[in-house]
């Protein structure tokens, strides 16, 4: 089994939470920040997109955390450039540890340019999901969305969108199938409810349950 260095790791008999706070200083979170609850959606696409079984749960950083650092990365940088992924949740089959995981991380992008050249590792798809800009390529899956902040973040809050990413480096026979890509971005949906929430965003993106479509031209 890997040895996961600086991070929380716990495993059980079905989808779990871990309790943990940042890579660098865990430390115990009564609110369980990655739980993934039994018979729920996210349950659901979780095991679809892993193949099934028992699912380890890696915590880099609370939902709190990951908005924390998030306010403080666009108050310094003004919204005038992207910021770098701060990472999240992150979930592997516990039986296959070697074989990849979903990690979820989360930064800031120019508004007037959201894919910011950045050079995606595979061809991509758009889709709609509910109303949000998503793209996933297979071995990830992003989000783009408006975060309105209050006070002195209000400014750059303007400039830039939220980038919500999920990876996928699992061997899922699946994967880069368009019901998988549809699947990994209701999940990133989902789990990115919590750092919207975390964040405040005052406009309240990502209402409800994510219906996917693909965007066509």
């Amino acid at each position: 089994m890997r040895r996961f260095v600086g991070l929380v790791l716990c495993a059980a008999l079905a989808v779990t939470s871990c309790t943990g706070g940042g890579a660098e200083n865990p430390q115990a979170d009564d609110e369980n920040p990655c739980r993934v609850a039994d018979s729920s959606n996210e349950e659901r696409l979780l095991r679809a997109l892993l193949g099934g079984g028992s699912v380890e749960t890696i915590v880099y950083n609370t939902p709190m955390d990951v908005g924390a650092r998030l306010r403080k990365n666009l108050l310094g940088s003004g919204g005038a450039k992207a910021t770098p992924y701060v990472y999240g949740c992150s979930f592997a089959q516990d039986s296959r540890l070697d074989d990849g995981e979903i990690r979820l991380g989360f930064s800031w992008v120019s508004r007037d340019d959201p894919y910011e050249k950045e050079k995606s590792p595979s061809p991509s798809r758009r889709f709609d999901v509910s109303g949000t800009l998503g793209e996933s390529g297979g071995n990830y899956s992003k989000l783009y969305l408006r975060c309105d902040l209050p006070g002195d973040l209000g400014p750059p809050s303007e400039r830039v969108l939220l980038r919500a990413r999920a990876s996928n480096t699992s061997n899922s026979e699946q994967k880069g199938s368009e019901e998988a890509m549809k699947q990994h971005l209701a999940f990133l949906y989902l789990m990115t409810q919590r750092v919207t929430a975390a964040l405040a965003c005052e406009n309240k993106p990502l209402q409800g349950d994510p219906v996917v479509k693909p965007v066509k031209g």
